[in-house]
């Protein structure tokens, strides 16, 4: 065997002792708070239904008309001028940005599974995320960023979710954090300790290629903000306004339980 052919069998070898410690993760670093998109209608592709099974998103809408909030796009060269779905990504961001705006008190905030959204747009969404995870790409242009869990050499962590190997993309990068610490020490605990690293992503790019089919190996996962207001809408808050934080929902647990 030559020396090319060596250090061939060690990269592959070195790449399937990683794959295999991963893979003992099984569905593990899905977020906690993590729950099933809102309903997927059967129209939609199987593919795209997958991806963002656990990827819920925010639409405002006039709660007197139900109209929904919207923008106006045009293309590049400044024609095509139409109205745009926009859909908020993260709902302790969106309550914070409207407040600012003064406009908090006006608009519910309506949970929506992405998939539905992307099918029922093609992908011409504007989408919108926390400030944090907001970047500008080299074109100029505004994107979203996600978070995927990589080793040192480079290998993405994949993951058994729903009994297929995905790649699981965070869309808050404090979700992505904790699932690294809890991924480093699980492996270790199993005798594979790896050293994992928080790798940004553009989730614009993703999205689109998870709608054309190019990516069929992504899970998609919300923001944690947004999974903590779809439990709040269950209870019956409607207007974005009333969304709370993990410390406003401490605090009235706390003065419920003194009352009691």
């Amino acid at each position: 065997m030559s020396p090319s052919q060596q250090e061939e069998r060690k990269i592959g070898m070195f790449r399937q002792l990683i794959s295999l410690a991963m893979l003992t993760l099984a569905a593990t670093m899905l977020p906690a708070q993590a729950r099933e998109a809102t309903p997927v209608p059967p129209s939609i592709s199987p593919g795209l239904a997958e991806a963002m099974k656990y990827f819920n998103v925010i639409v405002l809408a006039d709660p007197a008309t139900g109209s929904l909030v919207v923008e106006t796009r045009r293309d590049a060269d400044g024609t095509n001028q139409r109205d745009v779905i926009v859909a908020f990504i993260d709902a302790e961001d969106t309550r914070n940005q409207l407040a600012a705006s003064g406009a908090g008190a006006s608009f519910e905030g309506r949970l929506v599974n992405a998939a539905v959204v992307i099918a029922n747009t093609g992908g011409d969404v504007i989408w919108r995320g926390a400030s944090a995870n907001t970047e500008l790409t080299a074109t100029g242009e505004v994107t979203v960023i996600g978070y995927f869990l990589r080793n040192e050499a480079g290998f993405p962590l994949t993951q058994k979710i729903d009994g297929k190997d995905k790649t699981l993309i965070y869309m808050d990068k404090e979700s992505a954090d904790k699932a690294k610490e809890s991924a480093e020490a699980k492996l270790a605990a199993a005798g594979n300790p790896v050293k994992l690293i928080v790798a940004p992503v553009d989730a614009l790019e993703l999205f689109e290629k998870v709608r054309t089919g190019e990516r069929t190996d992504l899970v998609f996962a919300s923001a944690r903000t947004t999974d903590r207001w779809m439990a709040q809408w269950d209870r019956g808050a409607r207007l974005i306004s009333d969304y709370k934080d993990e410390a406003q929902e401490a605090i009235e647990a706390l003065a419920d339980a003194l009352m009691q």
